[in-house]
């Protein structure tokens, strides 16, 4: 198996789910709440309102909050939309593997619910009667614990639920991030979208052809792609593997800063070599675009493991 260096894997709580909705969700209407916080619609501020400062940490203008629930012995996460305070996403979970700090931003004296009072330890059938049917099912490894977990379809996001030997373990909601690019964007997007595309496609060998891509990007964007190729290039500057990307959807805008977008492009990334061929059936680019002239800021390649909904 061809294994490279170059691609980003990410790992997520959150089920893929089907479409369907059950009867007793849509008369519901599920809001993604989860200990009284509505992903989607309140922001960090309301969590320090609610809980105090927690134990914060930024990675890449993400922002995540996290507290330890004493009554309960439980932990709530509260994570951010790129570059706002609005909550995307919240878990609320009995494993311990928690952000450095949490321990020591306590919740006193409180017991966490989700939407319709849902609790940690609840078994599933008392879940499926409040909740219905789920929309998707399955089951996962995390570390030394097999979960089964269950996903159900909210108002403006998702709900993942995942069960341990019948008890409830992880309850997690998160908000729906794609949005359609206004006109400005527009351009701005149908640029980067091929740009990006044609930049990831390759043969092993062919340095003209690799290099082709050089003018769509900015000094600083290009080199940052050149970095993450360290290693793969031979003396004159072509691939030592052939690399496929094919689109599965059309992109989808993340977020806009200072004329700068911000998108993703679910597809498929077949990549092979002397030494073998990989397929990632779940994987995407991350590109950030946008400048007069249009150029690319940055192309990253990720794949999607297990539950992750990053490459949709």
């Amino acid at each position: 198996m061809l294994s490279l260096p170059m691609i980003r894997c990410v790992g997520a709580l959150l089920l893929v789910l089907s479409p369907l909705i059950s009867a007793a969700q849509q008369r519901a209407r599920l809001e993604p709440t989860v200990a009284a916080l509505t992903a989607g619609v309140d922001t960090l501020d309301k969590a320090r309102s609610l809980y105090g400062n927690g134990a914060e940490t930024n990675v890449q203008d993400f922002r995540s909050l996290c507290y330890y629930v004493e009554k309960d012995r439980d932990y709530l996460s509260v994570s951010s939309f790129e570059h706002e305070s609005r909550i995307r996403s919240i878990v609320l979970t009995t494993f311990t593997d928690v952000a450095p700090g949490c321990q020591g931003a306590r919740i006193a004296g409180q017991h966490l619910t989700a939407l319709a009072g849902i609790s940690l330890g609840d078994s599933a059938a008392k879940v499926t009667t409040v909740l219905g049917a789920p929309s998707g099912s399955g089951k996962m490894q995390m570390a030394n614990h097999e979960l089964l977990q269950r996903g159900y379809r909210v108002v403006g996001g998702q709900l993942a639920c995942q069960y341990e030997e019948d008890k409830l373990v992880v309850i997690a909601v998160e908000a729906s991030s794609g949005q359609r690019p206004n006109r400005e964007q527009a351009s701005i997007v149908a640029f980067a979208e091929s740009a990006a595309i044609r930049a990831v496609n390759f043969r092993q060998g062919d340095a003209a052809g690799f290099a082709q891509s050089r003018n769509d990007f900015t000094e600083s964007g290009w080199k940052d792609f050149m970095n993450l190729m360290q290693g793969f290039l031979d003396e004159k500057g072509a691939p030592t593997f052939t690399s496929t990307f094919a689109a599965s959807a059309k992109a989808k805008v993340l977020g806009e800063k200072d004329g700068v977008v911000r998108i993703r492009i679910p597809g498929t990334l077949t990549q092979n070599n002397k030494l073998g061929k990989t397929t990632y059936d779940r994987a995407a680019l991350e590109v950030l675009a946008g400048g007069n002239p249009v150029k690319l800021q940055k192309v990253e390649q990720i794949t999607c493991v297990g539950a992750s909904t990053a490459c949709q």
